[in-house]
């Protein structure tokens, strides 16, 4: 594996660091990216919305932003006192429905300053089925547990799908001239599906994915897929439902990331907040020894040259680690 890894990927013109804006939006695999990204405290935007699996919901949210569009109560379902919305994750809810509104509204307005001022989009795309409402043919994004006979599934074929992105992202190009996107597919199975019906599913988002590629200079792919199914390809790092990767496979996957997205300056920073993570994590039998007193006092001084080299640096546990 660390043969792989030293085989710097060459087909990105472009290096990542610190001083750039990134905003994430798909399946949970891109979550467990997030997480590395905001663990190392790079400025990002992760799925605002909660976890979308398939492109179509990315899409709408995207031209959502764009267009500026308000919040619709037709959106809005009640489930045990609960309100929800169609386009959103079951995480969010509230039990007042204007209040609920209003605050869907006030993170959406945010999130179109974010992807105006963003220079990075990544979009993972999970499944290309959906699901659409039979009563009101809506598609939805999250079924939030009800019946499955109120729903219609559909799959998103990649030939509407690619229509549907040139568009998109001719006008993402109008409203942020500097961005770049860079598109990867969810290496997690929908065995729900079925498995022949994954692959086809898959087979969609692939095809749909290097096409775009090929039509605009500013979209990359990222082969997240292919690393964990062909490179990786055992089961052993998979996690217990024999689907998702596991943390070894995320491990990998982000390490791969850095070598060939990251430039050299972010991946020294990378080292020294790994460094000063695992000293602020070290938690001694003895606090009241005179080589803890020690370690913390030189630990501070890590963390405060740091932070003055790195004045952009926003690390909550550097805050508390200082007031020890």
């Amino acid at each position: 594996m660390d043969i792989l890894l030293k085989q710097k990927n060459t087909i990105f013109d472009f290096t990542i660091n610190y001083h750039n804006k990134l905003f994430l939006i798909g399946s949970c695999f891109s979550a467990n990216i997030a997480d590395k990204l905001n663990r190392h405290y790079f400025k990002i935007l992760s799925n605002p919305n909660g976890i979308y699996y398939h492109p179509y919901s990315m899409m709408r949210y995207l031209t959502r932003l764009i267009n500026k569009d308000p919040i619709s109560s037709s959106h809005i379902l009640e489930r045990d006192g609960l309100f929800f919305s169609w386009l959103h994750h079951s995480s969010i809810f509230d039990t007042d429905k204007k209040k609920f509104i209003k605050n869907l509204q006030a993170q959406q307005d945010a999130d179109t300053s974010y992807l105006m001022n963003t220079d990075y989009l990544f979009l993972t795309f999970g499944s290309a089925y959906y699901y659409q409402l039979i009563a009101s043919d809506v598609i939805v994004d999250n079924c939030h547990k009800m019946p499955s006979a109120n729903f219609k599934k559909i799959l998103y074929t990649s030939d509407i799908m690619i229509a549907d992105y040139m568009q998109l992202i001719k006008l993402l190009r109008d409203v942020n001239p500097r961005l770049k996107i860079i598109l990867t597919i969810s290496p997690v199975r929908y065995i729900k599906d079925g498995l022949v019906e994954n692959n086809w599913s898959k087979a969609q988002l692939i095809h749909a994915t290097h096409t775009l590629v090929q039509q605009f200079d500013h979209v990359y792919y990222y082969d997240a897929y292919e690393t964990l199914i062909d490179v990786l390809r055992d089961y052993r790092y998979y996690d217990r439902d024999m689907v998702h990767p596991n943390a070894v496979a995320i491990d990998y996957i982000w390490e791969k990331m850095q070598i060939e997205l990251f430039d050299k300056s972010t991946l020294t920073l990378i080292n020294t907040v790994n460094q000063l993570m695992m000293r602020i994590a070290h938690r001694p039998l003895y606090t009241s020894s005179q080589s803890y007193r020690l370690f913390v006092i030189e630990t501070k001084s890590q963390i405060e040259k740091l932070i003055s080299d790195h004045p952009y640096l926003n690390a909550i546990e550097f805050d508390e680690y200082l007031k020890l």
